[in-house]
């Protein structure tokens, strides 16, 4: 149980119909194994929110992440990648339902998620040892 993270929901896709599942103060491998079972087809988005307002939103599947976050003020930031720098072309992922192309900067690796999310974990805040953009609407 989390005493920083108030809680955890997960999309839950069948077909074109999405509804949601909602877990209060979800333990860090509780939102661990939620990133983990993300397969971009039933389930493809994990949103955390802490107690201080700041949000932490989790996308893709197999290994290929796209990480965003939010302040209680409106700032949104995306975690720049780690992986598949060198790649030019767009990657595919479905997030929030949606297939997108993403850039390589934007695609991170499990283990760089999973070094965030203990981040967050620890303080509802953002890792700021890692590389954030700011995001534009």
């Amino acid at each position: 149980m989390s005493k920083v993270v108030e809680r955890m929901v997960c999309d839950h896709w069948d077909g074109v119909v999405c509804s949601e599942s909602e877990l209060g103060a979800p333990s860090f491998e509780d939102a661990w194994y939620a990133i983990q079972s993300l397969n971009g087809a039933e389930r493809t988005m994990v949103c955390l929110y802490a107690k201080n307002g700041n949000t932490l939103s989790v996308g893709g599947a197999s290994g290929r992440f796209v990480v965003c976050a939010s302040t209680p003020d409106g700032e949104l930031l995306g975690l720049v990648g780690d992986e598949h720098c060198d790649q030019l072309d767009s990657i595919a992922l479905n997030i929030g339902g949606q297939e997108g192309l993403y850039m390589p900067r934007q695609v991170c690796s499990g283990p760089r998620v999973e070094s965030v999310l203990k981040a967050f974990f620890q303080s509802g805040n953002f890792d700021r040892s890692s590389s954030w953009e700011p995001e534009h609407e």
